[in-house]
């Protein structure tokens, strides 16, 4: 479901001005891919507005009190449950709850979880750049960085941006010395 449109309209005068509709609705009928992507309120396409996963409960199911809200899902990176099938990593950002069976609404997110590194592992990227002579990462075969990362304990990922990182306060630091 995709809900308030978040286009800035103002981006050009270095401004913040949203047109205010607040939910999308397809200009033209579904089975036309063009017309079902532009939002017929504001004319802004479908991606402009803010998309929700809501979790409902199936139909049929009446195991519930009148007075609960469907169940939110946890934020430790469970999978949505099978009645909302999704593509989309969820985190859950906002919830509604209501005595009149509001649906829980769920925002989707691409949040990756910030990897933590120790000193100890930040000093054997160091001393690992200083032997190969400070190059940069895609200058590594794949069999030195796969052999980097298991000796070091970290994704390659990981590996790729504290390379870019000390290399960056290498240049910095010779920058102040030379000055």
């Amino acid at each position: 479901m995709h809900m308030e449109c978040m286009h800035n309209h103002a981006v050009q005068a270095c401004g913040y001005v949203l047109d205010g509709c607040g939910l999308f609705e397809p200009s033209g009928p579904t089975k036309t891919v063009c017309a079902a992507m532009v939002c017929a309120a504001c004319g802004c396409h479908r991606n402009f507005h803010r998309r929700v996963v809501m979790n409902l409960p199936p139909p049929g199911d009446d195991t519930r009190a009148g007075n609960e809200s469907p169940h939110i899902s946890s934020s430790t990176g469970h999978a949505p449950s099978p009645a909302s099938p999704t593509t989309d990593r969820i985190s859950p950002v906002s919830a509604t709850r209501s005595g009149a069976g509001v649906p829980v609404v769920q925002e989707a997110g691409l949040a990756e979880r910030r990897r933590r590194i120790t000193t100890e592992q930040v000093n054997m990227i160091r001393e690992v750049m200083v032997s190969n002579g400070w190059k940069m990462f895609r200058h590594y075969s794949r069999q030195e960085v796969e052999h980097i990362c298991s000796e070091i304990g970290i994704p390659t990922m990981t590996l790729k941006i504290w390379i870019s990182k000390l290399r960056r306060e290498l240049r910095i630091n010779n920058e102040a010395a030379g000055n």
